[in-house]
């Protein structure tokens, strides 16, 4: 067991090793007023988030160097995200992708507006991407967003 969880780590942290941050400047242009980009946590790409007042309010960071998760043409989605202290989702953005549905079909806003769902929601709730098939919702703690289709 120790051995897999080793390799497991390994492979882990070569993918984040190879996904670069976003610059600072690129990463502050996505934070949406009241708030304002802190200081960096972490090499990274991971930042405090202030509020107004410039207290600390939350945490940004890019998904793509923390969890490089591919998409259907095989590249990385990287999103931004925004989480308050209690880990509530305060906004998630997308920067970069390769999704051929969007690029060439579709267009880019129903994949914007997918991220859009995540507000208010928590890192703590089960969130499932797809709809409940028939009463399935009820008395579920499962959160269903909707997929794009």
């Amino acid at each position: 067991m120790r051995v897999l969880t080793g390799i497991l780590m390994l492979l882990f942290g070569g993918l984040v090793i190879l996904a670069e941050p976003v610059s600072r400047d690129d990463i502050e242009s996505y934070i949406r007023a009241p708030f304002a980009l802190g200081a960096a946590l972490y090499e990274n790409g991971v930042y405090s988030l202030l509020n107004s007042g410039g207290a600390d309010a939350g945490y940004v960071f890019e998904s793509k160097p923390m969890a490089p998760l591919p998409g259907f043409s095989g590249a990385p989605i990287n999103m931004l995200i925004v989480l308050d202290l209690e880990g509530r989702f305060l906004d998630v953005q997308l920067i970069e992708h390769n999704e051929p549905i969007f690029i060439s079909g579709l267009g880019e806003l129903p994949f914007h507006k997918f991220f859009e769902q995540y507000r208010g929601l928590s890192i703590s709730d089960s969130i499932v991407v797809g709809s409940p098939y028939g009463d399935a919702a009820s008395g579920s703690s499962l959160v269903y967003l909707d997929g794009v289709t």
